[in-house]
């Protein structure tokens, strides 16, 4: 989706695709280390650039000047009922301690919402409730800041197809977190599942060192080796949860599905281009529906 949402050529996409299955199969030869290699300039920055973030800078980029969301384009107000639901959500013990985790936060420390919006971010603000809540922390080292910013998203069944539904959680928010703590166990660390108004939801505390990459910015070599590091992570993560069999099949049956226009399975291909066009459409119908009809429900109000 960023490859067509940059400038890049349409065939800059089919490559990446063969790069992704190329870093992803890199990472089952090599199981046992700790960490994929990655050739790609744009990672490592944006790596250097997270960890030097304070909590200062996302303050600065999600609030502004003062601890309070500012209502607009980005954040909408919450109901009175969701924000007493979510007041009851967070005043649980669990929770507490998903805040106070934190090495700079003292874990006997007690917490309380200071604001909460609905916020509006991509499209997960699709059809999808999601919430934004700035929770201070009472209690805490003065020196070290006291204010976490949660990230509450509504999770839905999966629409991807499944091996052993046994395995799975029946709750759709502890599904999303089971998942997070098998692919990047340091993230899944900061979640949680619950239930708000009857939506099964999941919890992520936000940290200044999430950052994302703009693939806007780079050109074709430099996407290439983004999309080949980024699908060595992937892969290093969904290796180390099979046993030395069933990562030798997995791998076996994909360098067996290439074709012969495309150095990648055509399932995978299919399913990329289909992605692509629901989204868009769902965006597109998202705009008609909503965006338009305030638009000319503002245009009425100033006539």
């Amino acid at each position: 989706m960023a490859a067509r949402s940059s400038d890049l050529p349409g065939v800059v996409t089919a490559r990446l695709i063969e790069e992704l299955m190329t870093g992803y199969l890199e990472s089952f030869a090599h199981p046992e280390e700790t960490a994929p290699n990655t050739g790609s300039a744009a990672v490592r920055f944006v790596v250097r650039e997270a960890m030097r973030r304070k909590w200062r800078d996302l303050h600065r980029e999600s609030l502004g000047k003062k601890p309070k969301f500012k209502l607009g384009r980005r954040f909408l107000p919450l109901t009175a009922e969701e924000r007493q639901a979510l007041e009851e959500f967070l005043d649980r013990e669990r929770v507490r301690k998903l805040v106070t985790r934190l090495d700079c936060r003292d874990d006997t420390a007690q917490i309380r919402l200071r604001d909460a919006a609905f916020w509006v971010k991509g499209c997960s603000s699709l059809g999808l409730w999601r919430c934004a809540a700035l929770v201070e922390v009472v209690g805490h080292n003065q020196r070290r800041g006291g204010y976490s910013l949660l990230d509450i998203k509504q999770a839905v069944a999966t629409v991807a197809p499944i091996s052993d539904p046994q395995q799975l959680p029946v709750h759709h928010g502890e599904r999303v977190v089971q998942g997070a703590k098998a692919l990047s166990p340091t993230l899944g660390a900061r979640m949680l599942s619950g239930t708000i108004l009857e939506r099964a939801v999941f919890v992520r505390e936000l940290m200044p060192q999430d950052l994302k990459l703009e693939l806007a910015m780079l050109d074709d070599i430099e996407a290439r080796a983004t999309a080949r590091a980024l699908a060595g992570i992937l892969g290093h993560a969904h290796a180390r949860q099979l046993d030395d069999a069933a990562r030798k099949s997995w791998r076996a049956e994909l360098e067996g599905a290439a074709t012969r226009s495309l150095d990648a399975p055509s399932w995978l291909w299919a399913s990329v281009v289909d992605l692509i066009g629901i989204h868009e459409r769902a965006y597109l119908e998202h705009c008609r529906r909503f965006a338009l009809a305030s638009e000319k429900l503002r245009e009425r109000e100033a006539g």
